[in-house]
């Protein structure tokens, strides 16, 4: 008899992607996809380098997470996670602007890098999704409003498997309520030409990308 084999391995999706992305469903108050997908990448941080503490999450909530309710300039709160998480981590947070599919796939296929942070137009993300997708299984939707036309949505890039991109949606296991198979069901692939079309094109800087890589333990720490 062969060896058996998970769903995921049968689909093509490595075991390592479900067990990379953590579940912050059952905090008490969930946050927004940006702040939750920080997390996630610093988290993933430590799995793959025993160097890397864990970041003290209760003290980013208070410090950096209430600073969303504030501070209208995303520049600004960005500036301060990345502060953060290189105090936390002594990792560093790379930005990039103007990036490209052959640059994304670079990063995630760099050992030294976390996965990245894309942030996409909402609306279309989610007309592609439900087509592809049972609507169940996504689990939220979009109401016919003007309002969240073209609002930001991120997402986490966890690896590209031939022409395809796999990635985690945070907002997706804050709506399952059974509980069950919560990371499996957020876990989602999509073509990545299709991607690259959804990439935020409203930003002021098209095709944004975020992820953590290791840097020189001697540099100097900031102050939040």
């Amino acid at each position: 008899m062969g060896k058996k084999t998970c769903k995921h391995q049968r689909a093509g999706i490595p075991p390592r992607v479900i067990e990379d992305v953590q579940d912050y469903r059952f905090q008490d108050r969930p946050d927004t996809c940006w702040i939750t997908s920080i997390k996630n990448i610093s988290k993933t941080m430590k799995r793959y380098h025993s160097d890397c503490p864990s970041p003290n999450i209760k003290r980013f909530n208070k410090v950096i997470g209430a600073k969303f309710g504030i501070i209208p300039n995303y520049q600004k709160v960005s500036f301060l996670i990345n502060k953060y998480i290189y105090n936390n981590t002594k990792y560093i947070v790379k930005e990039q602007a103007n990036s490209d599919i052959k640059e994304l796939k670079s990063i995630l296929e760099n050992t030294n890098a976390s996965p990245v942070i894309i942030s996409v137009h909402l609306t279309k993300y989610l007309n592609i999704m439900k087509n592809r997708y049972d609507t169940r299984t996504l689990g939220y939707e979009v109401e016919d409003n003007n309002e969240i036309e073209g609002y930001d949505h991120v997402l986490i890039a966890l690896d590209c498997i031939g022409e395809d991109l796999i990635f985690f949606d945070t907002y997706t296991p804050y709506l399952h309520l059974d509980g069950e198979n919560t990371k499996e069901k957020a876990i989602f692939k999509l073509p990545m030409m299709i991607v690259d079309a959804i990439w935020l094109e409203a930003r002021v800087e098209p095709r944004w990308m975020m992820y953590i890589k290791k840097e020189s333990p001697f540099q100097k720490r900031l102050e939040i």
